[in-house]
Parts: C-alpha cells; structure tokens; sequence
C-alpha cells in the first residue's frame, strides 16, 4: 500500500517532456543525409516501445529499445543521433525504466549510470544548458527510484537530494514536492516516522499551493500511514477522510477502496482501545 502512489508522478508527462527536448534539440541542426538513422525514425521508434510499455508488455518495450540503442551506439560520435549524444542518454534512460518494470533493477541500475556519465559532460558543451540540466534531473530520479526498489536506501536518498538541488535551481516547485513525498516513503521504509511526516508535510504545502488535488490526495492517505504505524488513531482517521473525500469528487475509484480500507482498520483498533 505505501507506495502506490508512485504511479501517480506523471511518468507520460516526462515522456512528453524528453519529446519536447528531443525536438528542441534538433530544431536547429539539420540530421545528414547519409546518417543511418534520422530523427523521423527515432521518433518513430521511441514512440512504439514506449506504447509496449503503457500496455505492459515491458519485455517488447526492452526488446526493441536495445534494438534502437544498439543503432545509436553504432552512429559515429559526432552524429546528432550517435554515440555518447543526447538521444544516447535518452535511450539509455528508457532502457533502464523498461528493465525496472521487469524487475531487472540491477541492470536498470547500470544502465543510468551510463545515462548520467552521458549527459553530465553534454551540459557544460550545451549552449542552452537547461533542457540538458532537466534530463540529467529525470535520470537521477530514475536512478534514485531504482535504488530505492533494491532497498538500497541510503544510495537512493544521495541521489533525491542531488536531485532535490536541481529542482530548486530550476526552481521547478511540482518537482519538489514530488521529491519531499519520494524523501517522506524513504523514511517511512526506515521506520523513521516523525522524520517522514515532517517531509510530506512540506509535500502536502506545495501541492496545495499548486492546486494538484490528486496529490494532495495521495499525500494525505501517506500521512494517514504514518500516524496509523505510530498508533495515532485520531489524526490517522483525519488524513484518510481527507484523502478520501477528495479521491471520491475526484473519481479515484482505487484510491478511494484502499483508503476506506485504511479507514476501516483505524476504527476497529479505535474501537479496541475505546
């Protein structure tokens, strides 16, 4: 239960985002005509693995991702679309997520590291660095959600907060509240309970703030563990009837059923220490 809010961090949003990058970054460069592989057909192909992907068929996704990163690493250095460039980086990035969904996070694991050993230099060359900086941001989640999934927590939290560093440079306020919920379930993993509520307390500002109800929504049913872990009934039942009654004007049938699941077993230990 803890952790199904993961879904909710706008993964399709980041895939629009690298899109959008992708398409900035070759605005201004024109693909030669004798490259083996052209922008069409990188497109083209990101976007039927990642459909693998969002049908769940996580091996079809990984299958023909290593087929385009393979022709990637093939191209010339100097090519827009080759070796160790920007759409390398990408590649590598989906590869890695499309391992994570199998439960390959090992590999996924290397596989970012190659990502970020990409990017990192391709800042400092990069006229505008800022589509590069969020990329290098969007890897480092990954890798810190990867990290976290092998139970390599204290790993996972170095990478969220060298994260965290670039979201506030970006001053990129959503990211940093999906931070502060990511920093709040690490502790909560750990057992740290104050420690996590103090997190997604600051979650829970900034998602107001920014009017996202769903997260609002998510964040309160997480806090509601928290107090419900460290047996404080009263105000465990007040996050989930929050969260719930959000969750249920916005439709979140799921959400809503485990959250009343929740509920339910905070009134029956209510009622036990009555």
């Amino acid at each position: 239960g803890m952790t199904w809010f993961l879904t909710a961090f706008g993964r399709r949003r980041e895939l629009q985002e690298i899109q959008q990058q992708i398409m900035d970054a070759t605005a201004t460069q024109k693909v030669h005509a004798l490259d083996e592989l052209t922008e069409a057909e990188w497109l083209s192909q990101l976007n039927q693995a990642q459909a693998e992907y969002e049908r769940e068929n996580f091996q079809g996704a990984s299958a023909r991702m290593q087929v385009l990163l393979n022709r990637i690493q093939m191209q010339p250095e100097e090519a827009l679309l080759g070796k160790g460039s920007y759409v390398n980086c990408i590649a590598l990035h989906l590869l890695a997520r499309y391992f994570a969904a199998e439960g390959k996070t090992r590999q996924a694991e290397e596989l970012l590291y190659q990502a970020l050993a990409i990017i990192t230099p391709l800042i400092d060359k990069a006229e505008d660095k800022r589509s590069f900086v969020r990329q290098r941001a969007l890897v480092l989640m990954e890798l810190g959600d990867t990290l976290r999934l092998q139970g390599q927590y204290t790993k996972a939290q170095k990478i969220y907060e060298e994260r965290l560093k670039i979201d506030e440079q970006l001053k990129d306020r959503r990211s940093q509240a999906v931070f502060f919920t990511q920093f709040g379930t690490l502790a909560l993993l750990q057992l740290e309970y104050d420690k996590a509520q103090s997190f997604y307390v600051k979650a829970f500002k900034l998602f107001q703030d920014l009017k996202e109800r769903p997260m609002v929504a998510t964040v309160l049913h997480q806090q509601g563990q928290v107090a419900e872990l460290q047996e404080y009934w009263s105000k465990a039942e007040n996050y989930y009837r929050n969260s719930l009654r959000i969750e249920e004007e916005l439709g979140r049938d799921e959400q809503a059923a485990l959250t009343c699941y929740h509920l339910a077993r905070v009134a029956e230990q209510t009622r036990r220490y009555a």
